[in-house]
């Protein structure tokens, strides 16, 4: 999907390879390509603002290092490998207990334009979406 550029949505650096990443209408406003990722991050930091849910996609290999996961969400990831169910716990961050859901992202084809330099093919998967909530 293409968007406005401006100072909430600049262009996805992680997408520079992809030829038309930015364009031009004929009217000269400049637009971005988003991705999903791009757009759920967006969702996440307005969550975070207005409820104080802390989420986001994750990876064993991310292309952004802040999509990194934390200990839990590395330990899910390495369990969705075998097994492709959610995963959901009460867990303690930063002293306080939190609900904590983390759901697997598999690839599929249209994921491939953006994630296939990575070494992923249909079916595999590719990571997840964590969400925390305080309880």
């Amino acid at each position: 999907m293409y968007v406005a550029v401006n100072d909430d949505t600049p262009p996805n650096p992680y997408l520079q390879h992809l030829l038309n990443r930015d364009i031009v209408t004929e009217q000269g406003q400049k637009l971005t390509l988003i991705n999903p990722a791009y757009m759920t991050r967006q969702v996440y930091e307005l969550a975070a603002q207005q409820y104080g849910a802390q989420g986001h996609i994750t990876s064993l290999k991310p292309l952004r290092p802040q999509n990194a996961p934390d200990e839990w969400e590395k330990q899910c990831l390495e369990i969705f490998t075998s097994n492709s169910a959610e995963i959901y716990s009460i867990e303690t961050i930063d002293h306080a207990e939190y609900l904590r859901l983390i759901y697997p992202m598999i690839t599929e084809q249209r994921c491939l334009k953006c994630h296939a330099h990575q070494g992923y093919s249909v079916g595999d998967i590719r990571g997840g979406i964590s969400v925390s909530y305080s309880v």
